[in-house]
């Protein structure tokens, strides 16, 4: 059986599972909080999950959808297949000069903070920190 971060799987789901004949659950993501993993343990149910992911390609993809956004790329692309070529509300702005804002202090948020592609002020935030990080 294979599940994603958002689905619950409690006594009562690997109860039913086993009793079909399932006889592992594997995770899409790297965390396991969300599995209860005593009761898997006793019902002889292996859990597997990925071991880690590539905080950079989260940056980098944040960093895409920022500039998706900033750029109204996404409109553009939809104007286009219904061959409107009007540049009315399309105009975007610089990032240049901006802050970008990153909540949390993790692998991925410090990828995002170090990114020096872009040259804008950053500022990190970590809720267990409690203290704002500059760059």
């Amino acid at each position: 059986m294979s599940v994603f971060v958002n689905d619950v799987v409690d006594r009562e789901v690997l109860e039913r599972l086993a009793a079909s004949g399932v006889r592992m659950v594997a995770l899409r993501c790297p965390g396991f909080n969300n599995v209860d993993l005593e009761v898997a343990k006793q019902l002889n149910v292996t859990v597997t999950r990925v071991p880690s992911y590539s905080p950079h390609a989260f940056a980098e993809h944040t960093i895409a959808l920022i500039l998706t956004l900033n750029r109204k790329i996404h409109r553009a692309f939809n104007r286009v297949r219904e061959l409107n070529f009007s540049l009315n509300g399309l105009v975007g702005f610089d990032l240049y000069g901006k802050t970008a804002g990153v909540f949390g202090t993790g692998k991925t948020a410090i990828s995002s903070v170090s990114c020096e592609s872009i040259p804008v002020p950053r500022s990190a935030w970590c809720k267990a920190a409690r203290t704002p990080s500059r760059s």
